[in-house]
């Protein structure tokens, strides 16, 4: 979709680093579905998917994040 320059930019920002990727994952399928992005929304699903993420793990941890910045 947007090509190999911003697939490895996605990628990177993603890794681990201050904040956990998972962290990191779940944030960005959370701020897809608040900006009703359905093509960013699968990319991330998908994403999280082949990195082994479960529904169960996806679920819980957007309740979390949702639970957590519902506090702001």
């Amino acid at each position: 979709m947007f090509g190999r320059p911003y697939t490895k930019f996605a990628d990177e920002t993603l890794e681990d680093g201050a904040l956990p990727a998972k962290f990191k994952k779940l944030l960005a399928i959370a701020l897809s579905i608040a900006n009703h992005c359905d093509p960013c929304l699968r990319v991330h699903l998908r994403r999280a998917m082949k990195l082994g993420d479960t529904a169960g793990e996806g679920a819980g941890g957007l309740g979390a994040l949702f639970g957590l910045l519902s506090r702001g």
